[in-house]
């Protein structure tokens, strides 16, 4: 087991001793709906790069997801949303994994461990206190902590943006590259209050009264902007070029065997050398790999 892998464990282990154990359920982002869709392009991204996904109509699957490991937590107190999207293409499948924050708590992977313990959750709140402890010590984490002190519950997962918070490589046919970071932005925004039912039933209902759509948009990056670190966000004035149209169509089946390694990546696409990118990989591995082992016990009855 490579030193990564084995901070992957304890990743999952820590989830597991602050949140408990709740068995066939995400380590992370355990409650969810998902569904089918279709990605159409507008031919903005042929400038950029020679990724099929991005410049063929394609389907998809998405996957809407409250962020809490804690399934039985209610919407209101997991205020950061998470949206992951797979757009199929014949020459490999794009995972974009988002969330409703436009940065991540950490840059390296031993520091994310350490912040996730010294933050101590309980019962899916960060205690005040070690918060204001982490602010001093961990100055990475400071723009995300603001951002989660500031975080309001959206109406829906449909009237909130969604953002990749890693910085990709766009390769073009001559092997030009630029550096982008994704983002879906819905028709409307809208923080009103929402409904009382569940957020996942809202998003059912609203998708059976019309097409709900999100726009896909890229950050174009100067060569001042830090490609490797997701801690940090770039400035508003860098270019956003919208690139395409997804839409929801209908609800499916979770597929708890379904994984969105965002690693995956097709031709024309590169990842940086952003090191939680890669690591995120090995997170969802870990906590594929304890719900196989939960699913296997329930099927012999152990």
């Amino acid at each position: 087991m490579t030193e990564q892998n084995k901070i992957a464990y304890e990743v999952n282990e820590t989830i597991e001793t602050r949140m408990g154990r709740h068995p066939g359920y995400r380590r992370a982002h355990a409650r969810g709906i998902l569904f089918k869709a279709r990605f159409i392009p507008n031919g903005k991204a042929a400038a950029f790069t020679k990724a099929e996904p991005l410049l063929k109509d394609t389907e998809a699957i998405v996957r809407f997801s409250h962020s809490s490991p804690d399934p039985s937590m209610t919407d209101a107190a997991s205020p950061i949303k998470g949206m992951a999207v797979r757009l199929l293409s014949q020459s490999g499948p794009l995972n974009l994994v988002m969330a409703t924050v436009p940065v991540f708590i950490a840059k390296q992977p031993e520091t994310f461990h350490n912040i996730m313990n010294g933050l101590a959750l309980k019962d899916g709140k960060i205690r005040p206190l070690n918060a204001l402890k982490l602010f001093i010590k961990k100055p990475e984490a400071r723009a995300f902590l603001r951002i989660l002190q500031n975080s309001r519950l959206p109406e829906s997962f449909a009237t909130v943006p969604y953002h990749a918070i890693h910085a990709f490589w766009l390769v073009d046919e001559t092997g030009k590259r630029q550096a982008v970071r994704f983002r879906f932005v819905p028709e409307r925004i809208s923080y009103d209050k929402p409904k009382i039912i569940p957020q996942e039933e809202e998003l059912k209902q609203r998708v059976a009264r019309g097409p709900v759509r999100f726009h896909l948009q890229v950050q174009l990056a100067d060569e001042t902007d830090a490609v490797d670190d997701p801690t940090v966000e770039w400035p508003n004035d860098r270019p956003l070029i919208e690139v395409g149209t997804l839409t929801l169509e209908e609800e499916i089946k979770e597929q708890e065997d379904l994984m969105f390694d965002p690693t995956l990546l097709p031709t024309g696409i590169e990842a940086t050398g952003d090191p939680i990118f890669a690591f995120r990989k090995l997170v969802y591995e870990e906590s594929m790999r304890r719900r196989h082992q939960e699913a296997k016990r329930n099927r012999h009855g152990d």
